[in-house]
């Protein structure tokens, strides 16, 4: 098209579409022990237009499927994608699988205190779920099979209640980890594979 002053112009129609992939139940079984494999996940979209594809980590890798099996403790991201391809729904929190969360009570307050995965390849972490606020830094230690220091961490009471340590660089095998303040001590086993 020309215009009336002989300068091109250009024009082309633009579809905007709505998203409708906006919900799904997600349910969790979670594994019987700290070094078991056997938790899985279920995604049941409520939303959006079959058929579906579903990735428990972050959109990386897809399946046709929502059953999700042998799955060790940790955190999953869980993706879907349906067939029209505008959007894709992410869930708003990480899925997490944990064999045990261990509960400390402090004066009337409840901690949860999870280390996961375990067995680990090399990183962990360790995260504080509380009821109420913690007062107190916690001071954490991991100790080797003969009792030697290797990491000092500290998880302070006004910042993310977690810690992401590393084993990577130690051999493999069991080694000990220490969470504690003036209010609480819990002891933690954790196997490098």
């Amino acid at each position: 098209m020309i215009g009336a002053a002989g300068i091109c112009e250009y024009t082309e129609v633009v579809t905007i579409e709505t998203c409708l992939l906006v919900s799904a139940n997600i349910t969790v079984n979670d594994a019987t022990g700290a070094a078991q494999a056997d938790g899985s996940i279920s995604i049941l979209p409520t939303s959006g237009t079959p058929p579906y594809q579903y990735s428990i980590d972050g959109g990386t890798n897809f399946s046709n499927s929502g059953s999700f099996t042998g799955l060790p403790i940790g955190r999953y991201n869980v993706v879907i994608k349906d067939s029209l391809g505008i959007c894709q729904y992410e869930s708003t929190e990480r899925v997490r699988i944990i064999p045990n969360i261990e509960v400390v009570e402090i004066e009337g307050i409840t901690h949860e205190i999870s280390l996961y995965p375990n067995p680990t390849q090399g990183i962990f972490t360790i995260e504080v779920l509380s009821n109420e606020s913690l007062t107190e830094d916690i001071q954490v230690f991991v100790y080797d099979y003969l009792g030697r220091t290797i990491i000092e961490e500290v998880i302070t009471h006004q910042g993310q209640l977690s810690t992401r340590l590393s084993l990577e660089h130690y051999e493999s095998g069991t080694y000990f980890v220490r969470c504690h303040n003036t209010s609480f001590e819990k002891n933690f086993r954790i196997i490098k594979i």
